[in-house]
């Protein structure tokens, strides 16, 4: 009753650090510690919660109005949660219903949506409802995966129009199949294979494709851009050891896709 409505963004870096302004007209405009990067954006209202996404499979569900307002740099959010260290922060989301859907039941599955897509570094998937982690959690969180030993979720998204996925290896691997294949846990469990990885491979994460023109864009060992798209990536099942890209090189990391920030002028709040 005490809290002032406002439009906001949570703003969360590669390393960790969270913050919270006002209008944001570009990513680069906001200010980052030497070596750090935006990671994601999470518009809302100080009325809101904002859910932070661990590789370790914990959620931290925060208040927006207690994410710290900084023209700085911000603060640490394991100055505000319990993390273990090596933890890294994997995205956040907002629960204003502006941006991210309410709950809505879906035939034949055990849990509402909408469902987050996760996947992990030795290649299982599952998708899990958000509904559990929408209100504030403990300074503990709340489990939304459960890792086999020496595993560590790399990946984890919200589910919205996409009805396939990529999955893709530091080895070069690239598997497309759909999204449907990922079963619905109802609660935190340890999925299914996604991909077959070898002993000396890793998932990097994965792309998820909604229009014609999305597809799976990657960093590869030699510093170059590459996209993989659906056409020539057709869809095939979930669990195999995928398409190997190139025999050369690898892939060192992901491009995400650019963010998209809301102009709050056209909102209502």
């Amino acid at each position: 009753a005490y809290i002032v409505r406002e439009n906001t963004n949570v703003v969360l870096t590669r390393d960790g650090w969270i913050k919270r302004v006002g209008r944001l007209a570009s990513v680069e405009s906001t200010r980052v510690r030497e070596g750090d990067s935006v990671l994601s954006v999470a518009p809302g209202s100080t009325l809101d919660c904002v859910v932070f996404f661990s590789s370790e499979g914990i959620a931290y569900t925060l208040p927006v109005d207690q994410i710290p307002v900084s023209s700085g740099y911000g603060e640490p959010l394991a100055k505000h949660v319990k993390m273990s260290d090596g933890a890294a922060i994997l995205n956040v989301l907002t629960t204003d219903p502006r941006f991210t859907p309410a709950d809505y039941a879906i035939k034949k599955e055990p849990a509402p949506g909408p469902f987050l897509l996760i996947a992990t570094k030795l290649g299982a998937v599952m998708r899990f409802p958000l509904s559990g982690l929408r209100a504030p959690s403990t300074k503990s969180g709340r489990k939304y995966c459960r890792l086999r030993e020496g595993d560590r979720v790399v990946w984890v998204e919200l589910v919205r129009d996409a009805t396939s996925v990529f999955l893709c290896s530091q080895q070069a691997r690239v598997l497309h199949f759909a999204i449907d294949e990922a079963p619905v846990l109802a609660n935190p469990g340890r999925g299914v294979r996604g991909i077959k990885i070898a002993p000396d491979d890793e998932v990097l994460g994965g792309a998820q494709m909604g229009r014609p023109s999305d597809c799976l864009r990657v960093v590869n060992t030699s510093g170059k851009e590459l996209s993989f798209g659906q056409m020539k990536y057709q869809l095939t099942s979930r669990g195999g050891k995928g398409v190997k890209t190139s025999a050369r090189t690898g892939f060192t990391e992901i491009i995400r896709p650019e963010l998209q920030l809301v102009d709050w002028s056209t909102m209502e709040s």
